[in-house]
């Protein structure tokens, strides 16, 4: 008999949190699953936990691969899925007991292709919270939701979805193996540009464990090529250049959106230049000037100047006046200036001050370097 819903959980070295994750799924209220486990070469005792809980539950399968990624782990499940539809989970992460019940059952009832639902950020037992994105669903309440929309507006992850099978094996689609990260946002637009009939809940039933920090997204290298890298991925798919123009710029967009992102948080942009000038370049090649008023790529199209090193030397008394000069400079220039404010035990309510006097502005970096020892040493010397 098929199983009404695959659960495929690609693992690798999580033996602090994978019993929690295979709780949450054994005790499901839906019994007509399959749980899928592909251990990715782990060298923990991720692999003995498997073993553990498949020889008290027969519905967890266990397959084996040498470390090759989430990408081929997650391949690797859907070749071997028997079910109606399909869920990823990562193993790290877990749900809520009703889940899988009443997601299939809203899928039956309406013949979806893709079920989308909210999620919350876990950072520890005391510390859950409802994720941002939950808030976006309530913009399109009693509204169609278009395929340009779900690209631009809603995480294109695979987790915060469940998946009619027949659409994913029609459409031929499956996590691209060859790139290091964001592999599940190219499989989530590659879905969406497929047309999918597709719905959504504002309810919560997946918990996103945060507080795992040797996590590959605290790694803004690794995001941002890996941004860069999916684009390019995705533009080489029939699916993609055989679509309309405006879901190949909502895509397009989306990639700005996340290369903007990722760059606004850190400090060493200047090292990116040249990464915010080529993809700025290819937006205006297609899309001419309308694209100009897009806030992603003027963000980056800003982060493509020349940045411009400025030096200042301030304290107390010259505190409103750094200020001044600072505004002034950045209020007529369009480049990005990497300021360095030489200061003598400036308070922090002038720091606050002057802070907050250019916090309009974004073409830049600025920051404080406390001079008073080295101006003490030169005295006594």
């Amino acid at each position: 008999m098929q199983p009404k819903v695959s659960v495929i959980i690609p693992v690798y070295n999580v033996e602090k949190y994978l019993r929690q994750c295979l709780d949450s799924v054994v005790n499901q209220t839906l019994k007509d699953i399959e749980i899928i486990c592909v251990d990715d070469g782990s060298t923990d005792n991720s692999l003995a936990i498997l073993k553990e809980y498949a020889a008290k539950d027969p519905r967890i399968n266990i397959l084996k691969q040498y470390h090759g990624g989430t990408s081929i782990a997650r391949n690797l499940g859907l070749q071997h899925a028997k079910a109606e539809y399909i869920h990823f989970l990562d193993s790290d992460d877990f749900v809520v007991p009703r889940i899988y019940e009443e997601l299939s059952e809203y899928m039956d009832m309406h013949d979806l292709d893709i079920y989308m639902f909210g999620h919350y950020d876990y950072y520890s037992d005391q510390d859950i919270r409802k994720s941002f994105v939950n808030s976006i669903f309530q913009n399109y309440k009693n509204k169609k939701i278009k395929i340009e929309d779900l690209i631009m507006n809603f995480l294109l992850s695979c987790n915060n979805k469940i998946y009619k099978h027949s659409f994913i094996n029609n459409n031929n689609t499956t996590f691209p193996e060859n790139i290091k990260i964001a592999e599940d946002a190219v499989f989530g637009a590659i879905c969406a540009i497929n047309k999918p009939r597709f719905d959504y809940v504002d309810k919560y039933y997946y918990y996103y464990r945060r507080e795992n920090y040797s996590s590959i997204t605290h790694n803004y290298d690794i995001l941002i090529q890996g941004e860069l890298d999916a684009h390019n991925y995705i533009q080489n798919q029939k699916c993609y250049k055989e679509s309309s123009k405006n879901i190949q710029k909502a895509i397009d967009i989306r990639t700005a959106m996340g290369l903007s992102y990722q760059i606004s948080r850190i400090n060493n942009k200047e090292s990116y230049r040249s990464d915010c000038t080529k993809y700025t370049n290819f937006l205006r090649s297609k899309y001419g000037s309308s694209i100009e008023s897009n806030q992603a790529y003027l963000n980056l199209k800003l982060w493509s100047y020349d940045c411009i090193p400025v030096v200042i030397a301030s304290d107390n008394t010259y505190a409103v006046p750094t200020a001044t000069c600072i505004y002034s400079i950045l209020e007529n220039t369009k480049s990005f200036i990497d300021f360095t404010i030489l200061t003598s035990n400036i308070s922090k309510e002038n720091v606050t001050n002057i802070l907050e006097s250019i916090k309009k502005f974004k073409n830049y970096n600025l920051k404080f370097v406390d001079v008073s020892q080295y101006i003490k040493d030169i005295l006594e010397s």
